[in-house]
């Protein structure tokens, strides 16, 4: 009977655990789409700070991810700590996650930056502007 008790008070613990990880890990996804979602929001701030001027779309997307550099790091780190969090402690395993974030970080900035250049583009039509020519070099 007493080992029946220990075994039950066991599968108990460990469930309990699962179940804090489970949680741990929702809460590291959900920081990392929050900061995701900041970082996408700043960028999308600076295309209306910058869409006005004569820059191109490139440079006002350039300018954008310099004015948001620190929330793409503030991103890459929630990221990293969440992918972290689901592999287990071997160095392999690590290092696997954190080139899966680097992969994954320089993916997501370059989608966004290719959005902020679609918006300056909108925008521009939209506002009939065309950025004076400039002479190439």
């Amino acid at each position: 009977m007493r080992i029946k008790i220990q075994m039950m008070a066991l599968a108990l613990f460990f469930t309990g655990c699962a179940m804090t990880s489970e949680r741990n890990d929702t809460a590291l996804k959900e920081n990392a789409q929050r900061a995701l979602n900041n970082y996408r929001d700043c960028m999308f701030d600076a295309v209306a700070i910058y869409a006005p001027s004569d820059a191109s779309a490139f440079e006002i997307a350039e300018a954008a991810q310099g004015r948001c550099g620190q929330t793409f790091y503030v991103y890459k780190s929630a990221i990293q700590t969440h992918f972290l969090s689901l592999v287990s402690g071997s160095g392999r395993s690590q290092s696997l996650a954190r080139r899966n974030t680097e992969e994954h970080t320089i993916e997501m900035r370059s989608l966004i930056k290719d959005i902020v250049i679609q918006q300056v583009t909108e925008y521009r039509l939209q506002k009939n502007i065309t950025p004076a020519p400039q002479i190439v070099q």
